[in-house]
Protein backbone atom coordinates (compact mmCIF):
# COMPACT_ATOMS: atom_id res chain seq x y z
CA UNK A 1 0.00 0.00 0.00
CA UNK A 2 1.33 3.12 -0.76
CA UNK A 3 1.39 6.29 1.68
CA UNK A 4 1.86 9.40 1.48
CA UNK A 5 2.38 11.57 -1.14
CA UNK A 6 3.16 9.87 -4.46
CA UNK A 7 5.82 12.11 -7.12
CA UNK A 8 4.54 12.86 -10.41
CA UNK A 9 7.11 11.78 -12.16
CA UNK A 10 7.52 8.95 -10.47
CA UNK A 11 3.77 7.95 -11.55
CA UNK A 12 4.72 8.72 -14.82
CA UNK A 13 7.68 6.38 -14.48
CA UNK A 14 6.23 3.32 -13.19
CA UNK A 15 2.92 3.57 -15.50
CA UNK A 16 5.66 4.02 -18.42
CA UNK A 17 7.68 0.96 -17.48
CA UNK A 18 4.78 -1.19 -17.35
CA UNK A 19 3.03 0.15 -20.17
CA UNK A 20 0.14 1.61 -19.49
CA UNK A 21 1.05 4.93 -19.49
CA UNK A 22 -0.30 5.50 -22.84
CA UNK A 23 -3.59 3.69 -22.10
CA UNK A 24 -3.88 5.96 -19.30
CA UNK A 25 -3.19 9.09 -21.04
CA UNK A 26 -6.10 7.72 -23.61
CA UNK A 27 -8.46 7.86 -20.99
CA UNK A 28 -11.27 10.99 -20.91
CA UNK A 29 -10.23 11.64 -17.44
CA UNK A 30 -6.52 10.16 -17.41
CA UNK A 31 -6.00 8.88 -13.80
CA UNK A 32 -9.25 10.27 -12.58
CA UNK A 33 -11.24 8.23 -15.07
CA UNK A 34 -12.82 5.89 -12.76
CA UNK A 35 -12.76 2.00 -14.01
CA UNK A 36 -15.87 0.38 -12.41
CA UNK A 37 -16.31 -1.83 -9.62
CA UNK A 38 -13.12 -3.85 -9.50
CA UNK A 39 -11.55 -2.34 -12.59
CA UNK A 40 -14.36 -3.52 -14.64
CA UNK A 41 -14.12 -1.34 -17.39
CA UNK A 42 -10.87 -2.32 -18.80
CA UNK A 43 -9.07 -5.56 -19.80
CA UNK A 44 -7.30 -7.70 -17.31
CA UNK A 45 -3.85 -6.97 -18.80
CA UNK A 46 -4.65 -3.61 -18.08
CA UNK A 47 -5.52 -4.17 -14.92
CA UNK A 48 -2.25 -6.21 -14.21
CA UNK A 49 -0.01 -3.41 -15.41
CA UNK A 50 -2.01 -1.40 -13.73
CA UNK A 51 -1.55 -3.29 -10.64
CA UNK A 52 2.19 -3.26 -10.89
CA UNK A 53 2.87 0.12 -11.54
CA UNK A 54 0.72 1.04 -8.23
CA UNK A 55 2.95 -1.45 -6.36
CA UNK A 56 5.98 -0.07 -7.63
CA UNK A 57 5.21 3.13 -5.83
CA UNK A 58 4.92 1.59 -3.11
CA UNK A 59 9.08 1.47 -3.40
CA UNK A 60 8.64 -1.64 -1.15
CA UNK A 61 11.96 -3.86 -1.38
CA UNK A 62 10.30 -7.30 -1.71
CA UNK A 63 7.57 -7.96 -4.56
CA UNK A 64 5.69 -11.08 -4.58
CA UNK A 65 4.05 -11.43 -7.69
CA UNK A 66 1.24 -14.50 -8.43
CA UNK A 67 0.94 -14.84 -12.36
CA UNK A 68 1.39 -10.96 -12.93
CA UNK A 69 1.22 -11.37 -16.38
CA UNK A 70 -1.14 -13.99 -17.45
CA UNK A 71 -3.77 -12.09 -18.88
CA UNK A 72 -1.08 -9.90 -21.23
CA UNK A 73 0.24 -10.45 -24.37
CA UNK A 74 3.68 -11.58 -25.04
CA UNK A 75 4.41 -8.06 -26.17
CA UNK A 76 3.38 -6.65 -23.31
CA UNK A 77 4.66 -9.11 -21.09
CA UNK A 78 8.57 -8.78 -22.49
CA UNK A 79 8.19 -4.94 -21.94
CA UNK A 80 7.18 -5.35 -18.27
CA UNK A 81 9.85 -8.34 -17.72
CA UNK A 82 12.34 -6.64 -19.29
CA UNK A 83 11.21 -3.17 -16.47
CA UNK A 84 11.41 -5.50 -13.80
CA UNK A 85 14.61 -7.29 -14.79
CA UNK A 86 16.39 -3.41 -14.69
CA UNK A 87 14.81 -2.34 -11.18
CA UNK A 88 16.37 -6.20 -10.14
CA UNK A 89 19.71 -5.85 -11.37
CA UNK A 90 19.81 -1.78 -10.18
CA UNK A 91 19.11 -3.63 -6.80
CA UNK A 92 15.91 -1.49 -6.09
CA UNK A 93 14.02 -4.62 -5.78
CA UNK A 94 13.80 -8.32 -5.13
CA UNK A 95 11.44 -10.11 -7.32
CA UNK A 96 9.47 -13.47 -6.01
CA UNK A 97 7.31 -15.18 -8.66
CA UNK A 98 4.92 -17.70 -9.39
CA UNK A 99 4.21 -18.19 -12.80
CA UNK A 100 3.28 -20.92 -15.54
CA UNK A 101 4.69 -18.54 -18.37
CA UNK A 102 8.65 -19.84 -18.50
CA UNK A 103 9.27 -16.75 -20.44
CA UNK A 104 8.49 -14.47 -17.43
CA UNK A 105 11.28 -16.05 -15.53
CA UNK A 106 14.08 -16.01 -18.57
CA UNK A 107 16.51 -13.89 -16.68
CA UNK A 108 15.75 -15.22 -13.14
CA UNK A 109 18.74 -15.61 -10.58
CA UNK A 110 17.23 -18.95 -9.87
CA UNK A 111 13.92 -20.58 -10.30
CA UNK A 112 12.70 -23.50 -8.71
CA UNK A 113 10.47 -25.64 -10.71
CA UNK A 114 7.58 -27.49 -9.25
CA UNK A 115 6.39 -30.92 -11.04
CA UNK A 116 3.62 -33.03 -10.63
Amino acid sequence: MICGPVDKDAVEEAMKGCGIWDFVLSLPNGLDTPTGDNGAAISGGEKQRLALAIALLAKKPLLLLDEATSNMDAESERHVRDYLHEKVQAGELTIVSISHRKAFHEKADAVCAVEG
